[in-house]
């Protein structure tokens, strides 16, 4: 078994989503264990919210959007993880 990291400039784009790919397809021997952090500026996003927040300021239009363009960038179906980004806490 082998662990994995990837930070946030190594799923910043497409490209560098794919570059990650390969690098983990050539280690799939080892049986990869991935950790990846947050898109770049996700953490940066968040960290905000956490402030603005308390004070009733709490659109993360800019989270959705970030994950859908990556995603149809990617080929993938945009909508694929409305379910997770969605998703209202209690």
């Amino acid at each position: 078994m082998i662990i994995m990291k990837f930070g946030g400039t190594s799923v910043g784009t497409a490209d560098a989503v794919r570059s990650v790919l390969n690098i983990v397809r050539g280690r799939l021997d080892e049986h990869p264990v991935l950790v990846v952090s947050a898109l770049s500026g996700v953490t940066n996003k968040l960290e905000e919210l956490g402030r603005t927040a308390p004070l009733g300021e709490t659109d993360t239009g800019f989270l959705v959007e970030r994950h859908q363009k990556l995603l149809g960038e990617l080929g993938l179906p945009e909508d694929l993880l409305d379910g997770f980004l969605s998703e209202k806490p209690f």
